[in-house]
């Protein structure tokens, strides 16, 4: 899937960082689907504040530096309940197309979360495409992956204007400006 996908990154026009972010920020309040998705229910999505109390200060904890700022990274980590009511904690990756590194990165959080909470945690990537490494990764159950639906991806995805597309938009709009200049429109 991600070799014939790689020529589709450069298709919504922007950076890879942008996008990630704007998929980040919209997906912030969506964990209720990634929980729903898993078969659990959410509870809460921990705060900034919330995760950085979970880790122990810098000289005490085991954690390298790298990984502590992975953790405080994380875009999402949700706490959920399964059907018999116990605590499931979820360290969640947002990507376009999600990579193996996205995976390991989160699979790390997701250990760290697990022992400092003394709950289980799952590592999830939610992304609308995976890499081919990934793939193998989500078929042996090492992480989860959550498929991005949302529309806001299906307007960015679609197709580019065709040249008679495009000219036939701009004259459109050349008209409409011509109307406006004119006093014809407000």
């Amino acid at each position: 899937m991600y070799d014939d996908e790689m020529e589709r990154r450069g298709k919504f026009g922007g950076d890879r960082m942008f996008l990630r972010l704007t998929m980040q920020e919209r997906m912030k309040d969506d964990g209720f689907l990634i929980a729903d998705d898993m078969g659990l229910r959410l509870t809460r999505t921990l705060t900034s504040s919330e995760k950085v109390a979970l880790l122990p200060p810098p000289w005490e904890g085991d954690i390298p530096l790298a990984e502590r700022h992975n953790f405080l990274l994380t875009p999402l980590i949700l706490e959920t309940t399964d059907r018999k009511d116990n605590t499931v904690y979820l360290a969640v990756v947002i990507a376009y197309v999600a990579e193996e590194r996205d995976a390991r990165t989160v699979i790390r959080t997701a250990e760290h979360l697990g022992r400092l909470t003394g709950y289980p945690a799952r590592p999830v990537v939610a992304a609308r495409l995976i890499s081919d490494r990934l793939d193998e990764m989500v078929q042996a159950e090492q992480v989860f992956w959550h498929e991005l639906n949302h529309p806001f991806l299906e307007r960015i995805e679609r197709p580019l204007e065709t040249p008679e597309e495009q000219a036939r938009n701009d004259a459109a709009t050349a008209r409409l400006v011509a109307l406006k200049r004119e006093g014809k429109i407000p």
